[in-house]
């Protein structure tokens, strides 16, 4: 008898010109096809998101003065800009198989869509978006309908603070899922009153893959890297002390930098800025780094990916995911303050490798019983 493979949609933020975003909803999609399921991003990018990453700058919720300040950057760095989103843009085409497809926009759009299983997340998909603040009730289940099983996976959100009216909205969200796996351990705690099943911790889904199948992907890069050792810096969040120590340090061990930020600013050049690489140059810089320095979640996750002796410095809005994974690892040394008065020990991977696979095996193993149970 021919076995039916059970036909899967991915619903997340694979469309944010973020790395780690896009690279996250590769891995889970990759992680299933290796699984045998048919696989599919379906292409919801709705009005709110679409104006978190225009071609030109959405400036309705600036002063004028900021506004003014904001077009003139835009139009010295529009260049790179678009260099930069035709990169993102070629990976979603390419590596998330929306070559041919046009983004849904509404809601109702996604109504009669049929699969047997959809996964939500990862990612902040379970966010208050920064300019509405409201949650996307698409993302907590409740579209599309004709659906035989919903599951969350690796569901994050950008505040843990919740209101009344917040947790009324939450408790009939849930409804809507057969199993719920989340990101943060805080954010489980804050959620498990609220649903009737246990929810659990898992992995985020760049783990779910191995570090060999992210080599495959890297191969692909035509980037040059530098000859000499460099140190990789990824930020998020702009802060002149935390720029001043990675140059310390880097001039302490005689690395060069090579810098990788959220978006384009127009007046950082030279080698030493790589301003419009694409998700893959993101890991091939990364994956070979000597050290690497990062704010974000998904720097550290990659960091620990390729064996990295890496630092989280200066992480602000993102302090709570980046730290549930460090004290998880036991790597919670590797969040620090000032790294001008650090004395960088490697670290034992042969230690931390093992808690990585058992966590791994956990996160694989319920989400493969929550599609298949």
């Amino acid at each position: 008898m021919e076995i039916v493979k059970q036909n899967i949609g991915i619903l997340t933020f694979h469309r944010a010109h973020n790395y780690g975003a896009m690279l996250q909803a590769y891995a889970l999609m990759h992680f299933l096809d290796t699984k045998g399921y048919s696989v599919e991003i379906i292409d919801y990018w709705p009005s709110e998101m679409r104006e978190e990453y225009l071609w030109v700058p959405n400036f309705r919720y600036r002063n004028f003065l900021s506004r003014f300040k904001g077009l003139i950057k835009f139009l010295i760095g529009a260049p790179n800009e678009l260099k930069r989103r035709k990169a993102f843009l070629l990976f979603v085409s390419e590596h998330l198989r929306l070559k041919k497809h046009r983004p849904y926009i509404l809601a109702e759009q996604l109504q009669q869509l049929k699969y047997d299983v959809v996964i939500y997340g990862s990612d902040q998909i379970w966010r208050k978006h920064p300019f509405t603040l409201r949650f996307n009730s698409v993302y907590w289940g409740e579209y599309p309908i004709q659906v035989k099983k919903k599951i969350a996976y690796g569901a994050s959100s950008n505040i843990i603070n919740f209101d009344k009216d917040d947790y009324i909205f939450i408790e009939k969200m849930l409804k809507n899922f057969n199993a719920v796996g989340v990101r943060e351990s805080d954010f489980a705690r804050i959620l498990q009153p609220y649903f009737s099943k246990s929810i659990e911790i898992v992995i985020d889904p760049v783990f779910l893959i191995d570090r060999n199948d992210w080599a495959k992907l890297i191969s692909s890069s035509k980037l040059q890297i530098p000859r000499k050792p460099y140190l990789f810096f990824y930020h998020l969040n702009y802060n002149p002390a935390i720029i001043q120590s990675v140059e310390n340090i880097a001039r302490n061990y005689n690395l060069e930098i090579v810098e990788v930020r959220g978006r384009i600013f127009p007046f950082k050049v030279g080698r030493r800025y790589q301003q419009t690489a694409s998700p893959i140059d993101f890991l091939k810089l990364l994956s070979n780094a000597s050290i690497v320095v990062t704010n974000s979640f998904h720097g550290t996750a990659f960091s620990i990916i390729f064996e990295k002796d890496f630092f989280v410095l200066g992480a602000q809005k993102g302090a709570h995911r980046i730290s549930n994974i460090l004290e998880r690892l036991g790597l919670e040394e590797r969040m620090v303050q000032n790294l001008n008065l650090l004395a960088i020990q490697p670290i034992n991977y042969a230690e931390i490798n093992p808690k990585i696979k058992e966590w791994q095996n956990l996160s694989r193993q319920f989400l493969i019983n929550a599609i298949e149970k």
